[in-house]
């Protein structure tokens, strides 16, 4: 008998990497339908609140209770002790020890170049 003719069979290799393929292929899908999905119900989500909100003039008076809301909270914050007012100098490193500890830092080094300003006149002498 000759040789066979026809369409050879795929080699071993050429199977597992068609399975390797195909399943990719399938988390691949599997991936996409859930996106799809979580986008879908976050469609419906948003959809639904804006449904329920109310709209026109009664949407400007809710507003304005959510915001008054708001700011009560922050007023009641710092009246409760949770927020504590300080005055400027404190906040922004004002006060006698602070200036102290510069001018302290300042005279240290002013002395230190003189003493080395001396001691140069000194040796050259």
């Amino acid at each position: 008998m000759g040789p066979t003719l026809g369409p050879t069979m795929p080699s071993r290799t050429a199977l597992v990497q068609n399975a390797r393929e195909s399943e990719q292929q399938r988390r691949e899908d599997d991936r996409a339908a859930r996106d799809a999905e979580r986008k879908r119900e976050r469609k419906a989500g948003r959809e639904e609140e804006r449904d329920n909100r109310a709209t026109g003039r009664e949407r400007v008076l809710e507003k304005r209770s959510e915001g008054n809301a708001v700011r009560r909270e922050i007023r009641e914050g710092r009246e409760g002790g949770g927020m504590v007012e300080v005055d400027e100098d404190t906040l922004m490193g004002g006060g006698s020890s602070f200036k102290a500890m510069v001018a302290q830092r300042d005279a240290r080094q002013t002395n230190g170049r003189r003493a080395q300003f001396q001691e140069e006149r000194h040796a050259q002498m």
